[in-house]
């Protein structure tokens, strides 16, 4: 499936900016032959009515002030409308420098622009950092 692509401007309560990148994709669970919402779907006792879908989505996240020169690998899940716009998008990873946690949401019709927020936890002591960021999407 395509990758979609922000570049992302973080914020922190202190004031300090600092760009990044935010790359991920749907993955295609039909065509890896496995297909864990729908076998969650059927396992369900009581489904009511979904006004969205859940979608399992993959990616990395690069902000070199943060990551360094390596991304860190992502993965989460992204709630979609049935009406078609995304609702929520919530993503965890970790890497040997950091654990992360990500969520954002688009802020325009067209998705072109999305605003979230980051908890960003470096390895060994320190407390979790949170940042906010806003982000656009590349062509």
């Amino acid at each position: 499936m395509d990758s979609v692509t922000f570049q992302l401007v973080l914020h922190n309560p202190t004031g300090r900016s600092v760009p990044g990148t935010l790359t991920y994709h749907f993955r295609d669970l039909k065509r890896s032959g496995h297909d864990a919402l729908t076998e969650l779907a059927a396992a369900a006792v009581d489904r009511g009515t979904a006004e969205f879908t859940t979608f399992v989505v993959e990616g990395t996240f690069s902000a070199p002030a943060l990551t360094g020169p390596l991304p860190i690998k992502i993965k989460g899940v992204s709630y979609v409308s049935m009406m078609g716009p995304t609702l929520a998008t919530i993503f965890n990873g970790n890497s040997t420098i950091a654990s992360l946690g990500l969520e954002f949401n688009l802020i325009d019709s067209g998705g072109r622009y999305i605003g979230g927020g980051l908890s960003w936890q470096p390895e060994g002591p320190g407390s979790m950092q949170p940042w906010c960021f806003i982000g656009t999407q590349l062509d």
